[in-house]
């Protein structure tokens, strides 16, 4: 059976670290290493996706930034880049967010099914407008627990999405 844990990553503590690099290695080089709020999946002892959150304000309204998922090709297709999706909204809307944006490669149509399947639209909010290949997602974050209805998570992952 397979052990798996939802978790911060440090990326103070050389282990967490190592495990980013290694994940990061496995998929291209596409996780960057920023100072911002990692996320991590680990099954069997190997980091098996990651993702971070970062934020920003504008006009008077807070923002979750979502970026950076990265699930290790060895781990696709078991739900973890929905479940980090869903902890980062969490984390976003504990933190007083009002909006999440994130973005996505225009020929990246899994991310774009998990976006719009957690209630985020297609639009485009940077200030420089569209940028080609680039798609641009958002969802507006309420108040009260209705906009997490959706979020209920399938019989025996709940264990994966800790609080």
């Amino acid at each position: 059976m397979t052990s798996i844990a939802t978790h911060r990553i440090d990326l103070t503590d050389a282990r967490q670290l190592q495990k980013m690099t290694a994940l990061r290695d496995a998929c291209l080089g596409f996780v960057d290493l920023y100072d911002e709020q990692y996320l991590g999946i680990e099954a069997d002892g190997r980091l098996a996706a990651c993702a971070a959150i970062g934020y920003f304000d504008s006009h008077g309204r807070k923002f979750a930034l979502l970026h950076t998922e990265c699930v290790h090709p060895d781990f696709r297709g078991r739900g973890f880049h929905v479940d980090l999706v869903r902890q980062r909204l969490t984390i976003a809307h504990d933190a007083g967010c009002n909006f999440a944006v994130a973005t996505t490669k225009g020929s990246n149509s899994t991310a774009a099914r998990v976006l719009r399947g957690n209630g985020f639209t297609e639009q485009s909010w940077l200030p420089a407008g569209r940028v080609e290949g680039v798609n641009e997602w958002v969802l507006e974050i309420g108040s009260g627990t209705a906009w997490r209805a959706c979020w209920s998570s399938p019989k025996g992952r709940a264990d994966r999405i800790g609080r």
